[in-house]
């Protein structure tokens, strides 16, 4: 047997010339059969080396790194099948290195973007220059499906990662189900509605409503070509909107609308105060407000308010001292003082020096420094207080140490319960000064009535005294009965109280179950209901 010198390839004995390269060949001895074995070398460790990078490659070809690792194992398998040209050494290795860090980097580079096309192609076209054909010739059956092996598991497993790739690229760009589209197509149809209502808004010089839509349009769906388009009109009709205010703001200063100016003035100031039209409209609202105070105060002094007089007065000249209209203002607020300060005269020769005092300080808040008023307000507090005396003397008071308070009950209240039929308020106060008006009705005799109301007849008016089963209590000594209602004066009490003091004739019926009782006021029980209501103003 012989063999080509230049491929390799087995001849037969009587073959001169190599059929597979055309390389002229010798009569070449047949190898004597050995009985020992031939030696086999090693693989060498840079083929492990490489085949662990080539792994560690794809398993991280996502990342940067990953690339990294399959080009260096490359470049380990290219050595090495160039080594073996040379050395009879073990290929298995670096060709399933080559092999799985080739296909890994090519799913890198074109499936996750990684940039290293160039490189890879270069170092590709080299792998299949060195190991064209002879290594593969040279390589057994078993190597030979080794590399099979190796080829179609990277295939698959790049095959797995290209689908992978495409599922998750499909399902990012394609929506995930049929209601998602309508509703896309949905919002769409909306935006276009809504760009269609901002044209014809404005086309119609609505700016107002043009700028409404627009804006609404834009905050529903903000990254919608609509909205680009609607912007556009929204920033065409501010303009032209503010226009439209400052004719309205001034026709409503011509007409005297004040409200409707003032409204209008604060709109095109914080709103559209970087255009033309607001130039100047803070002075016009300034003297919008100076006109719409000058006119309130006028309405109050044609209604005879004199209490708003005094403070609008005081308040305009405060505010706008430069006004044209001074001396008008000026004159009403002595109007209205002079108004305050008959009325304080009258209510002291009525000796009414509650409400003496309450005009006298009333005067005093608009004109702190006037002294006629200051004497006027010492000479009333020294009024009241004579006449807190006088009224603290008609009245019996009695200490409640454990409670904080004292009482005062009228002087002519019966001193028991069972002396006569009886109505009287009396007074408590607190030691923090908390005054409390409280209302007691008597009836007395030899019969139970078994109280089911009270009606007071005050000339000729019947008025029902309300109270709770708690306010009334009943009870009996020496032969004699009486019930009692005991209850907290509220603001109708009062009132009936005043009525009955005022009154000229008023009779108190005890209605019982089957019986009652009528009792007639007495005018030593009026003075005393009177004295009473002034003393609680006075506490």
């Amino acid at each position: 047997m012989k063999f080509c010198s230049n491929c390799g390839k087995q001849l037969e004995d009587s073959a001169t010339v190599c059929d597979a390269c055309g390389t002229p060949t010798e009569q070449l001895p047949v190898p004597a059969p050995s009985s020992a074995p031939s030696p086999v070398k090693e693989s060498p460790a840079l083929g492990i080396v490489a085949l662990i990078l080539s792994i560690i490659g794809f398993l991280t070809g996502i990342l940067t790194i990953g690339t990294y690792l399959d080009l260096l194992a490359i470049l380990c398998s290219l050595f090495l099948l160039w080594k073996s040209q040379e050395k009879s050494l073990k290929t298995n290795l670096s060709v399933a290195a080559l092999v799985t860090a080739s296909l890994s980097a090519l799913t890198c580079i074109f499936v996750l973007n990684q940039k290293f096309a160039i490189l890879f192609c270069v170092l590709l076209l080299i792998a299949i220059f060195l190991f064209k054909y002879k290594k593969i010739q040279k390589l057994q059956e078993k190597q030979r499906f080794l590399i099979l092996a190796a080829v179609l598991i990277a295939l698959s497993i790049s095959a797995c990662g290209v689908l992978t790739k495409v599922a998750v690229s499909a399902h990012n760009n394609i929506p995930a189900s049929t209601s998602e589209t309508k509703e896309t197509s949905g919002q769409e149809e909306s935006a276009k509605d809504m760009l269609k209502a901002v044209k014809r808004y404005y086309r119609q010089k609505s700016y107002s409503a043009a700028i409404t839509s627009a804006e609404k349009l834009i905050h529903k769906y903000p990254n919608s070509p609509q909205a680009e388009k609607a912007n556009d009109i929204l920033e065409k009709s501010k303009p032209l909107y503010a226009n439209d205010l400052r004719k309205q703001l001034e026709e409503a200063i011509k007409a005297k609308e004040w409200n409707t100016a003032t409204h209008l003035g604060q709109e095109l100031s914080s709103k559209y105060a970087k255009y033309d039209a607001a130039k100047g409209v803070d002075t016009l609202l300034e003297n919008v407000q100076k006109e719409k105070d000058y006119d309130t105060l006028c309405k109050s002094r044609d209604s005879k308010n004199w209490e708003n007089v005094l403070k609008q007065s005081g308040d305009f000249l405060k505010d706008w001292p430069n006004s044209p209209n001074i001396k008008e203002v000026e004159a009403m607020q002595a109007n209205a003082k002079e108004f305050y300060w008959n009325s304080l005269k009258t209510y002291q020769k009525n000796k009414s020096w509650l409400l003496a005092l309450r005009d006298a300080k009333l005067l005093q808040t608009y004109f702190p420094k006037d002294p006629e008023i200051q004497s006027a307000i010492d000479s009333i507090n020294k009024q009241i207080s004579e006449r807190r005396t006088e009224l603290l003397a008609l009245f019996v008071p009695e200490r409640d140490d454990v409670r904080d308070l004292t009482w005062y009950t009228p002087s002519s209240a019966p001193k028991y319960v069972n002396d006569r039929c009886a109505i009287y308020p009396y007074l408590s106060k607190t030691d923090s000064g908390t005054v409390s008006l409280r209302l007691k009705v008597v009836y007395t005799g030899d019969n139970w009535l078994f109280l089911s109301g009270v009606i007071f007849d005050i000339d000729g008016q019947n008025n029902l005294l309300s109270y709770a089963q708690g306010d009334y209590y009943r009870d009996n000594a020496w032969g004699d009965v009486w019930e009692v209602i005991d209850k907290e004066a509220n603001e109708t009490d009062k009132n009936l109280l005043r009525s009955v003091a005022n009154s000229e004739k008023t009779i108190i019926r005890f209605q019982g179950s089957l019986y009652h009782y009528d009792m007639t006021v007495s005018q030593a029980e009026k003075k005393a209901i009177q004295d009473t209501l002034e003393l609680a103003e006075y506490l």
